[in-house]
């Protein structure tokens, strides 16, 4: 990937969290949603529905704080050993895949986003949450 050929990467941990509406780690995500009148609890009922798949998602949602940045990623049906989330200074990719095999059916599953950074991020400090629901939160500090 030419993204990441000038930069050290940095690959986070995946940390499973409670849901969404209760965990700590994504009061500033929902303080985001909710300051634009955005209806997240509705948005975690429809990703509880898996015949709801949509791919507009406002659960792919980024934010620039002058301290950080946050990336909410819809992630669900893949578990926390199948998603690989790798930070370098000006770039975030989060790529998941999951294979499921069953008597004559194969069915694959990948997702894959790259979000460019405005400005130097400290990969080093960088987190990944990830929520009951299968929304994914990375974040990480400016240098």
């Amino acid at each position: 990937m030419g993204v990441f050929t000038n930069f050290t990467r940095k690959a986070l941990l995946i940390t499973k969290c409670r849901c969404f509406a209760h965990d700590e780690c994504f009061k500033y995500a929902r303080e985001i949603l909710d300051k634009y009148g955005i209806d997240w609890q509705e948005e975690l009922i429809k990703i509880n529905k898996p015949q709801s798949l949509h791919l507009n998602s406002i659960m792919d949602n980024v934010t620039f704080y002058q301290d950080r940045f946050e990336i909410l990623v819809d992630i669900r049906g893949f578990k926390p050993e199948e998603i690989k989330c790798t930070v370098t200074q000006r770039a975030v990719e989060v790529l998941a895949q999951s294979e499921d095999y069953s008597e004559n059916n194969q069915k694959r599953m990948v997702l894959s986003r790259q979000y460019f950074l405005p400005k130097f991020a400290n990969a080093d400090a960088g987190s990944c949450c990830l929520s009951s629901e299968g929304v994914l939160l990375v974040t990480a500090p400016w240098v």
